[in-house]
């Protein structure tokens, strides 16, 4: 039974000399060498060593979840929605607090918040976007659905415009040609439809 005890008390000095301090686990030394056996030595060492399992996060019925850090830094967790399969990565929200780059295809399903600058090679959005920084885009993007902007800025803008009645705009520069349905009016002066006469090269008001 001597024997027996000195075994066990070589195993246990031998796993739990001091060693670095780590934040799952820090051996305290004890039992030291040459030390008698102790219960309560060995229960509180094993306790330690239960504590640090409890701040791993817990894998079963968390398939494809990602472990992260909680907000105090003191366990690690994971979320139902934050999940990577190996090939997609699902998030409940996406928040960029910081310049990211992304260099290939993002599906987004949920809601997106931007507070810095975004630059992507092709992103598929199908839900709400909210950004408080800028979206630079280093492809021509296409939008197939309905986009909405508060203020639009463009060096060239092609296309037709849906709304019909245009009050902002003061000026068309030289056209081409002018095919108006109604009244023209310039000024105080109002040509109604069928007032307009070809005399020659020139046009005339009745």
């Amino acid at each position: 039974m001597k024997m027996l005890n000195r075994l066990l008390l070589a195993v246990l000095v031998l796993f739990c000399v001091p060693a670095t301090a780590t934040d799952y686990y820090a051996a305290s030394g004890d039992p030291v060498t040459g030390s008698s056996l102790s219960s309560a030595v060995l229960r509180a060492e094993y306790a330690a060593i239960a504590l640090g399992f409890t701040k791993l996060a817990p894998y079963t019925g968390a398939g494809n979840r990602i472990p992260y850090n909680n907000s105090g830094g003191t366990a690690q967790t994971n979320l139902a929605g934050f999940t990577f399969n190996g090939t997609t990565l699902t998030a409940p929200a996406l928040a960029v607090t910081a310049g990211a780059t992304i260099g290939t295809t993002l599906g987004v399903t949920g809601a997106t918040t931007l507070s810095a600058a975004l630059t992507y090679g092709g992103v598929t959005l199908s839900n709400a976007v909210t950004g408080t920084g800028n979206m630079v885009l280093s492809a021509s993007p296409t939008f197939t659905g309905t986009a909405t902007f508060a203020t639009v800025s463009a060096t060239t803008l092609t296309g037709t415009l849906s709304t019909a009645a245009q009050p902002n705009v003061t000026s068309l520069g030289t056209l081409t040609s002018l095919t108006a349905s109604g009244n023209i009016t310039n000024g105080t002066i109002t040509i109604a439809s069928g007032q307009i006469n070809q005399t020659g090269t020139n046009a005339t008001a009745d």
